[in-house]
């Protein structure tokens, strides 16, 4: 199986031992855009998740222990904004996603952050607005109890 193609993300599960467990290549890239994976989580039940953006939008997978696709969002770049992009993600205990990065607009990059919940339905999206002019990323986010840190 060729699993090399333009702008796919390819992702290996391996076990303690080195053995391959599962492969799985995906793009969520319109054509020209390229993707980038900046986080691959897993959870205690084995689940892997993997946040990324492709210079235009950012999206979340998920895939269950076995390698089944349970979901792929893309996270909808806020209006008036040009591109989006994530850079760090994080998960609670209650299995909502939190994914953090860049939004750009025609003269500014301002920080940008999403809550999904488990299913990967996107709760809210937030806009920390930088000087004008300016480069602005948030590249780690930190869960502690009920509070969020970029």
């Amino acid at each position: 199986m060729n699993y090399w193609t333009i702008n796919n993300i390819l992702v290996i599960k391996y076990d303690e031992n080195g053995n391959q467990l599962w492969v799985k290549n995906f793009s969520y890239a319109p054509n020209g855009f390229v993707n980038q994976i900046p986080k691959v989580m897993s959870d205690a039940s084995g689940n892997c998740y993997i946040s990324g953006g492709s210079e235009e939008q950012p999206y979340v997978v998920k895939y269950d222990s076995a390698g089944t696709l349970i979901y792929g969002t893309l996270v909808p770049k806020p209006a008036g904004y040009t591109r989006s992009g994530s850079y760090d993600m994080a998960f609670d205990a209650s299995g909502n996603i939190f994914i953090t990065g860049n939004c750009d607009s025609s003269s500014t990059v301002n920080y940008y952050t999403s809550k999904l919940n488990s299913s990967g339905v996107v709760q809210w999206s937030k806009i920390f607005r930088g000087q004008v002019n300016y480069q602005s990323r948030a590249v780690k986010l930190q869960l502690e109890q009920a509070e969020m840190f970029m």
